[in-house]
C-alpha cells in the first residue's frame, strides 16, 4: 500500500473531517501549498479558498471552502485549523446567495472603517468563496 498521511480539518466549533489522504492542497498565505507523505514539518497561515484532500487509491478528492486559519504538518499528519470551513458537497447555493444579498445590503448601511464593516466584509468574502467553489 502506498504511503499516506492523516488530514484533519478543524474549526473552533468542531472537527469536520479526519481521514487518510494521499495529498492535501491548501491556500497558504503565500500561495497554494501541496503536502505529500514524508513532508518536512511546516506551519503556515491560510487564506480563504479551497482545501483539497486527495483520497488514497481513488481518483477523487474531498473539497472544503475555508475562511483563513492555520496549517500544521508534522509526522505525516496535516492539521488545518480553519476559522470557518464547510464541505463543498454541503453548500446550499440558494441559501448562500440569499445570505450574500443580506450582507451586501447591510454593508451599504454600515459606517466605513467600523468593526462591523470589517466583520461583514469577511462574511461576504467567505460566502463568495463558497459560491465560486461550488459552481
Amino acid at each position: 500500500m502506498a504511503k499516506t498521511l492523516i488530514c484533519e480539518v478543524v474549526t473552533p466549533v468542531k472537527k469536520i473531517y479526519s481521514a487518510e489522504a494521499a495529498m492535501v492542497t491548501a491556500p497558504a498565505i503565500n500561495g497554494e501549498v501541496g503536502i505529500l507523505p514524508l513532508h518536512a514539518p511546516y506551519v503556515s497561515i491560510l487564506s480563504s479558498g479551497e482545501v483539497r484532500v486527495s483520497l488514497p487509491d481513488e481518483k477523487v478528492s474531498k473539497k472544503f471552502a475555508i475562511s483563513g486559519g492555520y496549517l500544521e504538518v508534522k509526522n505525516d499528519e496535516v492539521i488545518i485549523l480553519a476559522d470557518r470551513a464547510i464541505d463543498l458537497d454541503e453548500i446550499d447555493r440558494q441559501a448562500v446567495q440569499a445570505d450574500l444579498e443580506k450582507i451586501e445590503e447591510r454593508l451599504t448601511e454600515t459606517e466605513s472603517g467600523s468593526e462591523m464593516e470589517k466583520f461583514l466584509t469577511e462574511e461576504r468574502d467567505y460566502l463568495k468563496t463558497q459560491l465560486y467553489l461550488s459552481e
